[in-house]
């Protein structure tokens, strides 16, 4: 549907400095306005447009991951670290985006999502969908048939691995020079080197925009914030009770609540996110 940027786009960085007041979603480094409010927004107003397309979807040529659809946004692949859409339910079987200034508009036929310009988007699960962790420690996103590793959020050059499936609950995959065979069990994925992988599910890991605009801010994973572009600086983030969010960076603590897939945080920001 589009031409596929480079995942290494030249961009703003984004730094936050510990001595300016603590506003995240904002590149434009400046002190926080007092005054500022939460955006407020009752259950009822919850996005719901689109509902039928919810879900990752596929390049049909080469099942490459294009975008999440929830909650009437569409969630780019986060390695682009670009923009996400919003969506507007056409009719009960037709989306529409905006994209670099076109309208451009998909129908659902026979489970395929079929855009005006000619792409086929497909849904793909193997499923291994979900966040991986192994050690205690977050080490994989898989979306499809790919890994997207946690390290090459830190600057690592590792490229996503492929897995084939292999049978009911037997998996492949080419890491690097190496093979392994993998067996799934439960939540637990047992690889042949030894190593366990564990499928976990929260309400923060994902990848975070702001609500205004949708511009991509930061990747949560497994109780690390990275923000986006090519500073990837890092913060420590975690979550109490299941709502309350707390971010600390530089000593500076920010607490934000969940609701639903949105993130508002003291200071009045509002993200919003694929997970």
């Amino acid at each position: 549907m589009f031409s596929w940027p480079c995942c290494d786009r030249e961009g703003e960085d984004v730094e936050i400095e510990p001595e300016v007041a603590f506003s995240m979603s904002s590149k434009v480094k400046e002190p926080r306005d007092e005054k500022k409010q939460a955006v407020k927004t009752p259950e009822s107003e919850e996005r719901d447009t689109g509902k039928f397309v919810e879900g990752m979807w596929f390049r049909q040529h080469d099942a490459l991951y294009v975008c999440r659809i929830k909650r009437g946004i569409l969630f780019y692949n986060p390695i682009l670290q670009i923009a996400a859409h919003t969506v507007t339910e056409l009719k009960q079987d037709t989306i529409q985006i905006e994209y670099e200034g076109k309208v451009i508009t998909a129908e659902l036929r026979d489970g395929k999502l079929t855009w005006s310009d000619g792409d086929v988007w497909i849904r793909h699960d193997i499923g291994l969908d979900g966040e991986w962790y192994c050690n205690g420690e977050h080490l994989a996103s898989v979306k499809g048939a790919l890994v997207y590793w946690t390290s090459s959020l830190l600057g690592s050059s590792q490229p996503p691995s492929k897995i084939l499936k292999k049978g009911d609950g037997h998996y492949q995959m080419a890491v690097g020079s190496m093979t392994l065979d993998g067996t799934l069990s439960g939540s637990t994925l047992a690889w042949s080197d030894g190593q366990a992988w564990e499928r976990r599910q929260n309400n923060i890991d994902g990848d975070w925009y702001n609500e205004s605009g949708l511009d991509y801010v930061a990747a949560v994973r497994g109780g690390m914030l990275v923000f986006a572009k090519k500073s990837a600086k890092r913060c420590e983030i975690e979550v109490n009770d299941g709502t309350t969010v707390i971010l600390k960076n530089a000593g500076v603590l920010c607490k934000g609540q969940l609701q639903a897939n949105r993130l508002v945080w003291q200071d009045g920001d509002v993200w919003v996110g694929d997970c």
